[in-house]
């Protein structure tokens, strides 16, 4: 039995748990309701938002990748994107799409894959400080009655209501570290060994690439505009169900949302996002106006099924794209924009990974060939 696969089931039961809870006593004929009623302008709109955040994505990829001496073309760059997005509805956490990204943009460069590491790292990680920007700006210039309301907390019956599904998805949470903790003890001898062997060239990426210029303002500014667009996008399909949502609710409830979903203890944050979407919602008292008998449940579920069918039909060239290339990358002639910069020392080597141990023929022009 594989490990990964059975850190995959204890994510997707905590997933199934969450959602299993959600869904008790919930009124489907309101859902369905709700999902007839829906508004086809705001719905096309928030979608359209969503497609040109994920242009934005690949372009902020591309500007650190090269950043750090890895030159995408913005072809390869949407593919790549693309395809880690449609990876990303299936894998645990909210973070799976980085890890086929890296994956795929490794088969295209080999030899730089310490430097695409670190790239994608730095990657998220201004996302996430873009994130907190505006969350800081949502905060200091929200509604100071809205905050307060949100401050007060649930009321001692809804704690009451939910204190199942807490406890389940701590024991959850807890047997997954519990078991992700023994694993890496007994692997603790393997595990330290592979960190070793490319440490050496990880550092020295981090050494190169370390200083800021253009590129990495550029990619800053592009990550408040992709966190901006998905809010936006999450606050028309809440409009297209009339569900009151304001533009500073959302600015605060998405930060926390998308967090959460970064957590390894659920499939994309499935199950996970909806609790805190419930909180959220309990405390401003956002319901559906459409149709009769729909509740804080009812509204969050049917928000929560137009955004996955909405992801997934958005998302669904990336998985043609993998289908198409049969799980490879393989590089064509427009792949990069000229290669690897070899000036970036965490570019030229890979920590003892060369092209023999990976199995490719790398031509002139760093592409790859089977």
């Amino acid at each position: 039995m594989k490990h990964p696969r059975v850190r995959f089931l204890l994510r997707a039961l905590g997933s199934l748990a969450l959602i299993a809870v959600l869904l008790s006593r919930l009124d489907w004929f309101a859902v369905i309701r709700l999902v007839r009623g829906v508004v086809l302008v705001p719905l096309l709109a928030g979608s359209l938002t969503g497609i040109a955040s994920q242009f934005l994505m690949a372009e902020r990829t591309r500007r650190m990748l090269r950043h750090w001496g890895v030159r995408l073309s913005r072809a390869s760059a949407c593919s790549v994107t693309w395809t880690g997005q449609f990876c990303n509805n299936f894998l645990p956490g909210g973070m799976g799409g980085d890890m086929v990204k890296f994956y795929r943009v490794g088969q295209l460069f080999p030899h730089a894959r310490a430097a695409t590491l670190v790239a994608l790292v730095a990657d998220r990680l201004m996302a996430l400080v873009a994130l907190v920007a505006l969350s800081t700006v949502a905060l200091a210039c929200g509604d100071r009655a809205m905050l307060r309301q949100l401050a007060r907390g649930v009321a001692p019956g809804s704690w009451r209501d939910h204190l199942p599904a807490w406890g389940l998805a701590f024991l959850v949470g807890l047997a997954l570290a519990a078991c992700v903790s023994l694993v890496a003890w007994r692997r603790r001898r393997a595990i330290m060994a592979r960190v070793g062997s490319h440490l050496q060239s990880v550092r020295r990426a981090l050494a190169q690439g370390g200083r800021l210029d253009g590129t990495v303002a550029s990619a800053f500014l592009l990550a408040v505009a992709v966190h901006s667009l998905g809010m936006i996008s999450a606050l028309l399909f809440a409009r297209s169900l009339a569900i009151p949502l304001g533009v500073g609710q959302v600015f605060l409830v998405w930060p926390v949302v998308l967090v959460a979903m970064m957590m390894p203890v659920s499939v994309n944050g499935y199950g996970l996002r909806e609790f805190i979407l419930l909180y959220y919602f309990e405390q401003w008292h956002l319901t559906s106006h459409v149709g009769a008998g729909a509740g804080v449940k009812e509204s969050i579920v049917a928000l929560s099924l137009l955004t996955v069918v909405n992801d997934l039909l958005c998302n669904f060239p990336g998985g043609l794209l993998l289908l198409l290339s049969g799980g490879s990358s393989t590089a064509s002639a427009d792949a990069a924009e000229g290669g690897i910069d070899r000036s970036l020392p965490g570019a030229g080597s890979s920590g003892g990974s060369d092209a023999s141990s990976l199995g490719v023929k790398i031509s002139p022009g760093n592409q790859r060939s089977l």
